[in-house]
């Protein structure tokens, strides 16, 4: 754990969850509020001021341990779902509340990093800005079918909801967040510590957040048990230059299920029966057949893309390829084979008694008219 916190206790599109009910019937944002350690300070919290607080709180973490070492992990709430941007940056960008999320994010970075170089900590800091997944893609309601009745629908739950109309863009990538194609979980990684990492250095190397443990480790003499295995390396001799990491095979999974395999610039989706399973975690899903038929489908067949010349993973060539196919299949069932080995439940902590009925709301099933791939 950490030694202090300050935060949301969980994400800001959290749902109310009544016992025995189906996930798509319940619904309303669960109020929001503001901790500090086990204290709560706001509720509900304005969330428009969130990445200004984190930035303050951040940078006066900094001031008070500027003497001896220190982590600071910092991951803002925006631009996640429902979106809210500062006042300074409200209706700025040319990207909608999303792209003001995302400049205020750019502010509040230059901030952090001013504040090393004031102190003197720039040289002696590591500082990773990345994310745990890509952009959710979203249309915003001026962007819906015409379709007058599921316009107005559409537009109608962007209401109750704030800032869910409003997503980003992943380039080239296909997808975005929610799957395991390139767009979903292809990410920014960048690293700075000045006087150790070579600036405009490039890592062509894919590497994982699960990395960022053991390199953590590694850079504060830290002796990691010896009892368990590891699936992240240390980036240490990637950072700096100084070395090369092995090559190794990324593998992908949604939930418990293992869908695809990357080594080199090869990616394999297996033929595996993605649909969703009937529980209560995936009913959203299951009502929402557009949103995911990309990812969330019977996929009879193999494909194999060549990120190299097909980022986009538009060209499936598995036919071409066959023996890679087999290979890469025969790879991602050994390693799932071990991983099943040591599965172990998820836990389940009883939350307090569920609201009287009337305070139950509900919303529209069928939100596909504004959520897109």
């Amino acid at each position: 754990g950490f030694d202090l916190f300050f935060g949301t206790p969980y994400s800001n599109d959290s749902n109310e969850w009544p016992v025995g009910a189906p996930f798509i019937q319940v619904m309303g944002l669960a109020p929001l509020p503001l901790m500090e350690g086990n204290a709560i300070v706001e509720a509900p919290v304005d969330q428009s001021r969130l990445t200004r607080r984190y930035t303050e709180r951040a940078t006066a973490f900094i001031r008070q341990n500027r003497d001896r070492p220190f982590l600071l992990y910092l991951p803002h709430t925006m631009p996640h779902v429902p979106q809210y941007a500062g006042p300074e940056f409200a209706g700025k960008s040319r990207s909608g509340l999303y792209g003001d999320t995302v400049e205020e994010l750019d502010w509040s970075t230059g901030v952090i990093l001013d504040t090393l170089r004031e102190l003197g900590l720039a040289e002696r800091t590591l500082v990773v800005f990345t994310s745990d997944n890509g952009a959710p893609i979203r249309r915003n309601p001026g962007a819906m079918p015409k379709a007058a009745a599921k316009k107005q629908a559409a537009v109608a739950a962007a209401e109750r909801f704030p800032g869910r109309s409003h997503g980003g863009s992943n380039g080239p990538l296909r997808a975005g967040k929610g799957t395991t194609f390139e767009g979903g979980v292809r990410v920014p990684f960048i690293a700075w510590w000045p006087g150790t990492i070579a600036p405009g250095r490039v890592v062509a190397t894919p590497v994982s957040l699960m990395d960022l443990f053991p390199t953590c480790a590694r850079l504060a003499d830290a002796a990691l048990p010896s009892d368990r295995v590891y699936d992240g390396r240390d980036l240490g001799p990637e950072l700096t230059g100084a070395g090369e990491m092995a090559p190794r095979p990324i593998f992908y999974y949604f939930g418990y299920q293992a869908q695809a395999v990357r080594e080199a610039n090869w990616k394999l989706f297996v033929a595996v029966d993605r649909r969703p399973e009937p529980r209560p975690v995936s009913l959203w899903f299951d009502h929402q057949p557009r949103l995911f038929e990309t990812q969330h489908r019977l996929l009879a067949e193999p494909e194999l893309y060549d990120l190299g010349s097909d980022v986009g993973e538009t060209s499936n060539v598995a036919k071409q390829h066959p023996e890679i196919v087999a290979r890469l299949t025969r790879r991602l069932h050994e390693f799932d084979a071990e991983l099943q080995r040591d599965r172990r439940p998820m836990e389940f902590v009883p939350g307090p008694p569920p609201p009287a009925p009337q305070t139950v709301r509900t919303v529209d099933t069928d939100l596909s008219a504004y959520l897109s791939l």
